[in-house]
């Protein structure tokens, strides 16, 4: 917005505006299909996209001598407050999985929940 000083000068002032990047999905999992192994939700930004990471072991991540595991990044989208569809199809698994919030973690269509930690 510009504004004329006292002065005759034109005085510029900006309005930043922030938004909170908060979710109820923002935080690490455990997933009890692949024990010991990380699990994570971040929101980009202010938006309604969303990373979402891990990694997998064969089974676990934490196996007697269990050494090598495989980091992955997947895309979400938040669906309002309660509701994040994550593309699995990198990881060979559906693009459009819908997880919805049960109140302590993410409950997914097959009945897997990944508790919040």
């Amino acid at each position: 917005m510009a504004m004329g000083g006292d002065d005759g000068t034109i005085q510029t002032t900006t309005t930043v505006r922030t938004e909170n990047a908060s979710s109820v999905f923002n935080g690490k999992y455990s997933d009890p299909n692949h024990p010991g192994c990380l699990r994570g939700i971040e929101r980009v930004r202010s938006t309604t996209k969303a990373k979402v990471f891990g990694e997998d072991g064969t089974p676990g991540c934490q196996a007697d001598g269990q050494k090598e595991t495989k980091k992955w990044e997947l895309e979400g989208e938040l669906r309002g407050e309660n509701e994040i569809l994550i593309d699995f199809s990198k990881k060979g698994g559906p693009k459009n999985l819908l997880g919805k919030w049960t109140g302590s973690g993410v409950l997914f269509p097959d009945g897997n929940t990944w508790s919040k930690l």
